[in-house]
């Protein structure tokens, strides 16, 4: 019930998180910037905005589970490197936003419910395009959103 704008924020840092549950956020559940972050476990459920928004960074996440994001289940901005064992995401307007500069590699992907399942895309004209690499994936009834420069590779073993 954070009515905080991130009601967990993390910048400059460096470490590991193994369990992270997070309920009923007002805004942005998790903000992390210029860190080098690992996460476990996290789940968030009912977020006012981004369930998970980080930046500037290098962040790995194991198992991610974003439900009822009001804006995107998780945003990847400013030359970020993500790594994702496995996310879901249900019942948000965006699964996953990948933007400026930003590389992300995720391994399984489940999404339930949500409008676009991922968008890659330039928000800021000073960062390059971003890259996004899906191993599985199924967002057969959501639209997808990608700007010509941005590279998308999905590799579904189906």
């Amino acid at each position: 019930n954070s009515p905080c704008e991130d009601s967990v924020n993390i910048v400059r840092s460096k470490g590991s998180v193994n369990s992270l549950e997070i309920n009923r956020s007002n805004f942005d559940s998790i903000d992390a910037d210029f860190s080098e972050i690992y996460f476990v476990n996290t789940s968030i459920l009912n977020s006012g905005n981004d369930c998970v928004d980080v930046s500037m960074g290098e962040y790995t996440f194991e198992r991610l589970n974003l439900q009822t994001c009001f804006d995107k289940g998780i945003s990847i901005g400013e030359s970020s490197l993500v790594k994702i064992e496995e996310i879901a995401v249900s019942n948000s307007y965006v699964g996953v936003a990948v933007k400026d500069s930003s590389e992300v590699d995720i391994n399984f992907y489940k999404l339930t419910g949500t409008e676009y399942c991922y968008a890659s895309y330039r928000k800021k004209e000073e960062f390059g395009p971003s890259k996004l690499k899906i191993n599985q994936v199924n967002c057969y009834d959501s639209k997808t959103f990608s700007q010509s420069d941005s590279f998308i590779v999905v590799d579904n073993d189906d």
